[in-house]
């Protein structure tokens, strides 16, 4: 799985943050999907998230929310030859990243 146009748009199988969950539906069927992971089971309009492969599609307020991927489940490739395990140490994604020419920040200083 490249994810290197990804990082640069933010696009992952013609998925995006604030498309409606209606629009999840027309891009990937709900089996492959399979079920919802709400985030409070006590109260299910918190939003929940699927699981697909190593992609996680985190949807709130019936909005995709965030794109995210697991590399503990799955290893990611950039720039189609270079691979990301889940061992891959902060400073060589970095690294990686400046060589693929993706721009990046950190957003919050504190992130639980």
């Amino acid at each position: 799985m490249d994810l290197t146009d990804f990082l640069r748009t933010g696009i992952y199988l013609e998925l995006k943050v604030g498309l409606s969950e209606k629009e999840i539906y027309s891009i990937l069927q709900k089996k492959d999907l399979g079920k919802k992971y709400h985030f409070d089971k006590l109260n299910k309009s918190e939003g929940f998230s699927y699981f697909y492969d190593s992609l996680e599609i985190m949807v709130v307020d019936s909005k995709i929310h965030s794109l995210g991927f697991d590399v503990a489940r799955h290893p990611i490739t950039l720039l189609n030859n270079v691979i990301i395990y889940s061992e891959t140490s902060f400073e060589l994604i970095m690294k990686y990243l400046d060589i693929a020419d993706i721009n990046w920040s950190f957003e919050k200083k504190y992130c639980y």
